[in-house]
Formats: structure tokens, C-alpha cells, sequence
């Protein structure tokens, strides 16, 4: 019987070592543009992100892809986040992006998938985060706590800013801002930024 309940926690053990692994980026430590995206891209595959018909490419630019028969319907409308990394020698240091929306008919979908990837992407990528981190779960939590607010943590020694302005809108589910009828014009800001302490 100790015999069995040995296998069993064993077993456990191995499986829960295993989903750690999986938690963890590709690319450790100082990061290139290019080890930046395929962490992005592994996070993505990982926890089933789907961009559409787009995909972010080795120098951090959204590329179409070629017409594979698939057709993509977005709830939400979304600009794609236009990168801009600060690097030293060669090596990321910070990255930021600004969405503005102004006077749009569309409803404006939440922008915390791209910001919970990138800060994945880059925050899980140092050195001190290791094996069976929790890291992941609180950057997803004070992100999605914080859907069209500010925000601002610092993790793993990087420090992961979001400024958040609208009006003219309507915050009907919590996850989508709808125009409202009233106003006579409405606009959305959003200010992302990820920066070594």
C-alpha cells in the first residue's frame, strides 16, 4: 500500500514538474527582438491565442498570413499593438506601444490578451524566475482585474505600466466598451509599457 501512494505522489510530482517547464519561456535572460516574439508566440500557442489571420514576426511586426481557408470574426474591435522596443547592444530593454482610437463606430474590445503575452513574454524571460513560480497567475490577475484602468506592478525586476483613457463610451460587459449613443464624438487611449527597474 506505501508502495502505491509512493507511485501516486511520485507520478504527481513528475506531472506538476512537467506544467512548470511548460509555464516557462523558451528564451531566458537578456533578450533579442526576435527571443522577445518566439516567447510571445510560445505563450500564445501555450494558452490558445489566436490572432487571426496575423502573426507577429521575428522583427516584431504584424505580418498577414497567406489565405488558409479560415475565416476570422473579431467581437470587439482591436488595433494591432505597433511595437517599439528600446534596446542595448542588442538586447531588449524596454517596449511600449500606444492605441488610439478616436471617433469609431465599433465596439472596442479589451487589450488584455496582448498585454497579459507580452509581460509573459518578457517578465517570465528573467533570470531569478524559476520552477514552480507563480508569476504568471498574478501578472494574469492584475491585468484582468484591471480591464480598461490603470495599472501599474512590477515583477521579476520589470516594471509593467498601463494608462487607460476613454469617454464617449459605454463599459458594457467588462470586456468591451460600446459607443454611446449620447455623445457626440468618443475616443480611447491606452499607453503599454514594459521597462527593466
Amino acid at each position: 500500500m506505501d508502495c502505491l501512494v509512493g507511485c501516486i505522489w511520485g507520478t504527481l510530482g513528475v506531472i506538476i514538474t512537467i506544467i512548470s517547464i511548460q509555464l516557462l519561456p523558451p528564451n531566458k535572460g537578456e533578450l533579442t527582438i526576435a527571443e522577445f516574439v518566439e516567447n510571445c508566440n510560445y505563450y500564445s500557442a501555450y494558452y490558445g491565442v489566436d490572432y487571426g489571420n496575423y502573426y507577429l514576426d521575428q522583427s516584431g511586426e504584424w505580418v498577414e498570413k497567406d489565405f488558409d481557408g479560415h475565416v476570422y470574426f473579431d467581437i470587439g474591435h482591436t488595433e494591432r499593438p505597433l511595437y517599439q522596443f528600446t534596446t542595448v547592444d542588442g538586447k531588449v530593454t524596454g517596449i511600449n506601444y500606444s492605441i488610439n482610437i478616436i471617433n469609431s463606430e465599433e465596439w472596442i474590445g479589451s487589450y488584455n490578451t496582448y498585454m497579459i503575452i507580452d509581460a509573459l513574454a518578457f517578465a517570465c524571460s528573467q533570470d531569478e524566475v524559476r520552477l514552480f513560480t507563480t508569476i504568471q497567475n498574478r501578472i494574469s490577475k492584475s491585468i484582468t482585474d484591471n480591464t480598461f484602468r490603470d495599472f501599474s506592478l512590477i515583477e521579476s525586476g520589470v516594471i509593467i505600466t498601463c494608462e487607460t483613457d476613454y469617454s464617449g463610451y459605454i463599459n458594457g460587459t467588462g470586456a468591451l466598451l460600446i459607443p454611446d449613443d449620447d455623445a457626440s464624438e468618443n475616443s480611447f487611449k491606452l499607453n503599454f509599457s514594459m521597462t527593466m527597474e
